[in-house]
């Protein structure tokens, strides 16, 4: 671990060191992990590891600098997992550590900014200037992501308020944009609109109101060669306990503006899908809860896709049992998908307290596609483990059994 404890020693050096502003603030977090399987072919061992280092200073009563370090990560690469729905640790062997210290570990900038709270004349109002590297989040879909630039925060317009921002590219003047957003008590309303570099405007306009006791929102949004995307959105609770809700969304193939969210963890390039899928047509859903029991029965019609989805705790003597049912059907295919799991905890051993019992089972094509079931306990150190059984459709069964650890700081 020399390595490492010279890295640590530079931030340290670095955060202490510079004379010419007074060091308000060293910022480190980060995570630690180490997990172990053991099945029928041994013993593997995998690590993940991410270290964030940020230093602020002030310059005076009003202005700061920050500084945040490229992350050192070993096997912290999160990759997207459509079972865990999110992003998921990449690990690294464990005995790849110290190969990948010298390669890996190092002092580079990930960002850094100076900022200036306060107005621009006296008695003026009170703004917050950042000036380097400045995250964009005024819309998904036009301003979205970070860059390099100077932002204006707290501009005040009666019930509005507003955000100027400026991108720079190579020195130079890339992109102008202005945000507003208000509540003009009939309605919640925003929009953002940016200009080009090549003189085109892109922008995005959205609002939320209530009408009849209807709640409803709307989204649009036009880029630079005019192609669209939108959403319009509406829920309404008709009986007491069961909410009705729909929408209709709808976009250009082509939809594609400058600056819409990107998620730099990511590996996808159109990370901003989430928000919008470009498909067009509407969806319908209810949901309510009955005897304890709560359903939600939906159909997106441009996916073909309906679902039933329950969930309910019940009791098998003295046991809490959590249930859930989702069920899908493809329209398209006509393949119905069951999917049934159910979970509890046990504290009958007093020497193991808190082992959680799960299972689950996928119903495919009238036959089960694949199950698993898994006991799973922390003990009072911290590590977690757990004994798993898992068997797919066509595969050989799997049975394994998992340690792991892991410290956020």
């Amino acid at each position: 671990m020399k390595k490492l404890a010279v890295a640590l020693s530079a931030a340290l050096v670095l955060a202490l060191g510079v004379p010419a502003m007074a060091a308000s603030g060293l910022t480190i977090d980060g995570e630690l992990g180490s997990d172990f399987r053991y099945d029928k072919d041994g013993v593997l061992g995998q690590s993940y590891f991410d270290f964030n280092v940020a230093l602020e200073g002030e310059g005076g009563d009003s202005v700061k600098a920050v500084i945040k370090l490229t992350p050192w990560s070993i096997g912290n690469v999160k990759v997207k997992d459509d079972e865990a729905q999110g992003m998921v640790w990449d690990k690294a062997p464990l005995a790849d550590w110290s190969d990948k210290q010298e390669k890996e570990f190092g002092l580079t900038v990930d960002k850094a900014y100076l900022q200036a709270n306060g107005s621009y004349w006296n008695g003026g109002p009170e703004l917050t200037t950042t000036i380097g590297d400045i995250s964009l989040d005024q819309s998904d879909y036009v301003a979205g992501r970070s860059a390099k630039g100077v932002m204006i925060e707290g501009i005040g317009l009666g019930p509005v308020a507003a955000e100027a921002f400026a991108t720079f590219n190579a020195g130079s003047p890339e992109h102008l944009g202005l945000s507003a957003r208000g509540d003009l008590q009939f309605a919640e309303v925003g929009g953002t609109v940016v200009r080009l570099d090549n003189g085109k405007v892109e922008f995005a306009v959205d609002g939320s109101t209530q009408i009849a006791g209807v709640d409803m929102s709307a989204e649009y949004a036009q880029d630079a060669d005019s192609e669209m995307a939108y959403k319009v959105r509406g829920s309404v609770e008709p009986i007491e306990g069961v909410v009705l809700s729909g929408g209709y969304r709808g976009a250009d193939e082509g939809f594609e503006p400058a600056m819409h969210l990107k998620d730099k963890a990511s590996t996808y390039d159109n990370e901003w899908d989430k928000v919008h899928d470009r498909k067009t047509g509407f969806d319908v859903a209810v949901e309510t809860t009955q005897f304890g029991t709560d359903l939600k029965a939906s159909y997106d019609d441009p996916k073909k896709q309906a679902k039933l989805e329950a969930s309910r705790p019940f009791m098998i003597g003295k046991l809490a049992v959590n249930g859930e049912y989702e069920g899908t059907y493809k329209i398209d295919s006509k393949e119905m998908t069951h999917e049934i799991s159910a979970n509890t905890t046990l504290n009958v051993i007093p020497q193991l307290e808190n082992v959680t019992l799960e299972g689950g089972l996928t119903i495919a094509d009238n036959a089960i596609s694949e199950y698993n079931a898994a006991a799973k306990y922390s003990a009072p150190n911290g590590i977690d483990f757990g004994v798993h059984y898992e068997k797919a459709d066509g595969e050989e069964a799997e049975i394994f059994g998992t340690a792991g650890v892991s410290v956020k700081f």
